[in-house]
């Protein structure tokens, strides 16, 4: 599996952030810098909107793995005092 670079450090989660980070996204798209990409976002309206580009479902797969690896490893930060403790 690829190391996972994040979008955002827990300081850098501004919507301005957001708008920087999609007009990079655009700019390496411009400049052809990668293969694909998944697009994920809940509408103020409820319904949620998932994009993708030169992604087959075995892509698609591979991409969501990543995203769940990184919140698997969220999850074991926030509780790895309680994971201590129980391993003592």
């Amino acid at each position: 599996m690829a190391k996972i670079v994040k979008f955002f450090s827990e300081q850098d989660n501004t919507k301005q952030q957001l708008i920087e980070h999609i007009e990079d996204l655009l700019e390496w798209a411009k400049n052809d810098e990668f293969d694909n990409v998944m697009i994920a976002t809940k509408l103020k309206s409820g319904e949620v909107m998932t994009g993708y580009c030169n992604l087959d479902v075995g892509d698609k797969q591979y991409l969501n793995s990543h995203i769940q690896v990184d919140i698997n490893f969220e999850t074991v930060r926030a509780n790895v005092d309680e994971l201590i403790e129980w391993v003592e």
